[in-house]
């Protein structure tokens, strides 16, 4: 693999033709725990748990009704909503992707 990456584009306008060519070092990222080392693996896990529970975007409002319903039916201890929030239950928040806090509270690093 190059260490170098270069984007070659070609624009066509009513004046004529250009091209450009950008040019920048690749960016290698891997998640690999016997790469990284697990100390590290964790960190990028809890940074990216830190940044699902910041997401302030306002869920829609199907999903804030489902919350209610799953709310509900949790509390009867319907078999579905028990299986899908455990302990935890849904709605709690208004914010997308962060009902329970099963998403980031359980991301798996291996």
């Amino acid at each position: 693999m190059a260490d170098q990456l270069v984007i070659n584009e070609s624009h066509w306008t009513r004046g004529g033709a250009y091209s450009t060519e950008t040019t920048g070092d690749r960016i290698v990222v891997t998640f690999d725990v016997r790469e990284l080392g697990k100390d590290v693996a964790r960190a990028i896990r809890d940074a990216i748990a830190e940044q699902i529970k910041a997401i302030k975007a306002v869920a829609s409002p199907a999903t804030l009704k489902q919350r209610q319903v799953a709310r509900k039916a949790l509390a009867r201890g319907a078999a579905w909503a028990v299986k899908r929030y455990g302990n935890q239950p849904p709605g709690e928040t208004d914010r997308m992707f962060n009902d329970s806090g099963e998403l980031a509270d359980h991301i798996g690093v291996e």
